[in-house]
């Protein structure tokens, strides 16, 4: 059986690296927040969800596109159903977030992370870029 490869996360460049606490600021506004005492710190548990899970759905889609192009199965492997739920849910942060203008480019980010993912799998199998 052979080694499992795991995918160096610091190789990809993910739209959320734009993402800023002004763009966190606007799109989670105080009255969803629920309180309007400050002294519990800058980020709430609501809007440090947010952030977590977009950085936990690019990983996830970036991880389940390197092991699939590897053929390998992971506990990162996504059925085309979760893999369609996790691109949805991205879609949906990145366009609150201001990351991504609307659905459609929110899908050329994810096949972007995708993209690279794939890229880093076959540099590894000496198959380059096809």
């Amino acid at each position: 059986m052979s080694e499992t490869r795991n995918l160096d996360y610091d190789k990809l460049d993910f739209p959320s690296d734009k993402l800023t606490l002004g763009a966190i600021r606007n799109a989670v506004p105080e009255k969803e927040l629920g309180r309007t005492d400050f002294t519990q710190g800058v980020f709430t548990p609501r809007a440090e969800n947010y952030v977590a899970d977009i950085l936990t759905i690019e990983r996830m889609i970036a991880s389940a596109t390197f092991d699939r192009t590897l053929g390998q199965v992971t506990n990162n492997s996504l059925s085309d159903e979760e893999r369609k739920d996790a691109v949805e849910q991205l879609a949906g942060l990145y366009t609150r977030f201001g990351i991504a203008s609307g659905e459609h480019h929110a899908d050329q980010q994810i096949r972007g992370i995708e993209s690279q993912a794939a890229a880093e799998a076959r540099s590894l199998t000496g198959r380059g870029h096809g």
